[in-house]
């Protein structure tokens, strides 16, 4: 008995503790994507160094696997740029942001997109 109530203790703890955004998708996640992405965009070694919570350290490898998965896409975005809607005024941004990036970019845990979709930057066809 007292091992169940401890299990359902530590399972709201870290309910409490990690948070929800959506239903699929953690807080801190969009935050996690974009921080490893403007590491590559910055040309830093090491994209996950500096993340002192141990979720966001499990997150920011789960972003290291989909950016490996979508290296061709993700080398096109950072060296080509994305479009970008403006007001209807479609313009060409280099490098693409790191928020539109991770916008589109899936993890396949969740399959989610580890940050909600922009209007500003349509997903690439």
């Amino acid at each position: 008995m007292r091992c169940g109530v401890l299990i359902m203790l530590v399972v709201a703890l870290l309910a409490l503790f990690v948070g929800t955004a959506t239903a699929d998708r953690p807080s801190g996640v969009c935050d996690v994507c974009t921080y490893a992405v403007e590491n590559k965009l910055r040309r830093q070694p090491y994209l996950c160094r500096g993340l002192k919570d141990a979720n966001y350290q499990k997150y920011c490898v789960r972003v290291l696997d989909s950016l490996l998965w979508w290296v061709e896409n993700e080398v096109y975005w950072v060296n080509y740029g994305c479009e970008r809607d403006n007001n209807g005024v479609k313009e060409w941004v280099r490098p693409c942001p790191a928020v539109a990036i991770c916008s589109w970019l899936q993890d396949f845990e969740s399959k989610d997109t580890f940050c909600n979709a922009d209007p500003m930057y349509p997903k690439p066809q």
